[in-house]
């Protein structure tokens, strides 16, 4: 059996890591389901994924492919009673990975920052969790007392704890009201599932980049450890997200935990 077997799973942004983590689901048991605004994005996944969607960021858009896919998607797994319908089949949506991102935007200095700059960047980044948060918690929230807890994970950035000292301090103010968003839902949500976070560290890949490229690394950031010299690939984040939703990491909560090779020993020193 494996680790994601009769688990349906949500990635929602198609950028970054996502194709690893689909693909290491969809290897050991779990039904994957991608979506991301930009159809090109999407189209890039190469994980066997169950569908690849391309609703908008939008409170109505987030609220409405939530309901679609626990009306679409079920289980026959008896041991969640609070959930039985009239077929025999479950509502069936087990975890949920927020990946949407833009970093580009706000490659500007703080005091060349526009509004429409701020709204993009907010939007993407931050506004975007907001409203998977809203439409999956009463479904999340029907889970308590049965013998399954849903689990949610947010993909952000080492820059949202550190801040950054080039272009992009807009990003890292996203970043960092996501990481405070984990550690209050985790509060909020914790009778029922568990939220979790990975401050990715700077990526070597190049496609579909999420986050500050890995050129500026010697620019800009002292490395701490050999370990953070070394190039940061997808698949590394991809096995830390893969362990954080299975059923291992059910004692982990509200915890915000750093990818990057030991990059973030430096910034705390």
């Amino acid at each position: 059996m494996g680790r994601y077997d009769k688990k349906i799973v949500l990635i929602a942004g198609a950028k970054g890591a996502a194709d690893e983590i689909a693909k290491i689901i969809c290897v050991e048991g779990g039904t994957v389901i991608v979506n991301d605004p930009d159809k090109a994005l999407t189209d890039a996944i190469e994980a066997p994924v169950a569908e690849k969607l391309n609703y908008s960021t939008s409170m109505e858009d987030t609220r409405k492919m939530i309901d679609t896919l626990v009306g679409k998607w079920k289980t026959d797994d008896t041991t969640k009673q609070s959930n039985k319908e009239s077929d025999g089949k479950y509502p069936a949506l087990h975890v949920v990975i927020m990946n949407y991102d833009e970093y580009e935007a706000s490659k500007m200095r703080a005091d060349q920052i526009t509004v429409e700059a701020y709204q993009k960047v907010m939007d993407i980044n931050v506004r975007s969790v907001f409203h998977l948060l809203g439409a999956v918690r009463e479904y999340f929230k029907s889970k308590q007392g049965t013998t399954e807890q849903a689990t949610i994970l947010i993909l952000s950035s080492l820059v949202g704890l550190s801040g950054i000292s080039q272009l992009g301090s807009l990003y890292a103010a996203a970043k960092g009201a996501v990481n405070g968003l984990v550690r209050g839902v985790a509060k909020e949500f914790g009778r029922f599932a568990t939220v979790n976070a990975i401050a990715q560290g700077y990526y070597a890949e190049k496609k579909n980049l999420v986050g500050p490229k890995d050129r500026i690394k010697g620019d800009y950031t002292i490395t701490a450890t050999d370990r953070s010299k070394e190039d940061l690939k997808y698949t590394d984040v991809a096995k830390m997200a893969a362990y954080l939703i299975s059923d291992d990491a059910h004692m982990i909560n509200g915890q915000i935990i750093p990818v990057d090779g030991g990059l973030w020993l430096r910034v705390q020193a």
